[in-house]
């Protein structure tokens, strides 16, 4: 009886050892525990449709087609999705269709888990988009945290 009951405890101390909340492993629904949900990797310039084609630089040319963004690790399982807030503050453009200047435009971004680029850009892709001046595109994850970067449109 004594055998058994000295077995049956090193059983449940194997296991407890083992399982990944004592082996200090995340389950797969935790997120990073203690680190930044996003990573900001890099910021640069690239033709729409053609980001392997992404150039760091800060400087972008008022060109139709080019885009302009940040590449992030966003660190939550690759099967999970989480919603980010983006925000891009512009030196003012006009829309043709209301006359009005718009300063700043807002959006959400569905997005998994790993390196991501593409998403997180703005592309020119309207005429009156062309306007010189500074660009900042920023992101901000669910628990608040915020990566952004300015570029000078030219």
């Amino acid at each position: 009886m004594r055998l058994f009951s000295r077995a049956m405890i090193l059983t449940a101390c194997l296991f407890l050892a083992l399982s990944p909340a004592w082996a200090g492993q995340r389950s797969r629904t935790e997120k990073s525990p203690g680190g930044p949900m996003l990573t900001r990797l890099g910021f640069g310039v690239y033709r729409a449709g053609d980001v392997k084609g992404y150039k760091e630089a800060r400087a972008v040319p008022l060109e139709k087609g080019l885009c302009f963004g940040l590449k992030m690790n966003v660190n939550i399982p690759g099967d999970e999705m989480i919603t980010l807030k983006g925000h891009l503050t512009t030196p003012g453009h006009i829309d043709p269709k209301t006359g009005q200047v718009a300063t700043s435009r807002d959006w959400t971004v569905d997005t998994a888990g790993g390196v991501r680029y593409e998403p997180f850009s703005f592309c020119f892709d309207h005429d009156y988009e062309l306007v010189p001046g500074e660009y900042t595109l920023e992101y901000a994850a669910p628990d608040g945290q915020k990566v952004s970067q300015t570029f000078e449109a030219e």
